[in-house]
């Protein structure tokens, strides 16, 4: 399983090395670690420059959803994830997001959190998706066109809730 993750900073040189350390140590690895830096004005993308396994993209600043849109774009990988560098990941987030998808092949996206892999309707009966606990195919993400970067407020809910309506 061939998996990309991408990190979205914004002036976040103050946890930007602990996110991504927290992908570097999966248990099980990403083949590929992109920072995307949304025009930061401090030294948010020196901090991405001194990991060898992340590749780094510098925008202007355009957004939390314009970075990740972004990024996605970079990636060859089938599958995708998203970290926000304000957060980190528990260390076998990845290994236990792989085996879920190993095990429910059908599934297009996953969210995971505390060891617990949920599908994306379990999710849903549980509240919110946050974007940091899923994992969903880029060819699902590139059908729906990614995120809609017009929207200020609920963004995240409006891309979730267009996956929904993808994989019914």
């Amino acid at each position: 399983m061939k998996v990309s993750v991408i990190i979205t900073a914004y002036n976040d040189v103050a946890t930007l090395a602990e996110a991504i350390e927290s992908v570097i140590d999966q248990t099980s690895k990403a083949d590929e670690i992109i920072v995307v830096d949304d025009g930061s004005s401090d030294a948010t993308s020196e901090v991405a420059k001194v990991y060898d396994e992340v590749s780094l993209l510098r925008q202007k600043h355009m957004g939390l959803f314009s970075a990740r849109n972004n990024g996605v774009m970079m990636v060859e990988n089938r599958w995708i994830a998203f970290l926000d560098a304000a957060q980190k990941w528990d260390r076998s987030k990845l290994q236990h997001q792989m085996a879920f998808h190993q095990k429910n092949q059908d599934e297009k996206v996953s969210v995971c959190s505390a060891n617990e892999c949920l599908t994306l309707n379990e999710a849903l009966v549980k509240g919110r998706i946050d974007s940091s606990s899923a994992m969903l195919e880029k060819r699902l993400f590139d059908q729906l066109g990614g995120f809609d970067e017009a929207f200020e407020l609920v963004e995240d809910d409006e891309f979730w809730m267009r996956v929904v309506d993808a994989v019914k």
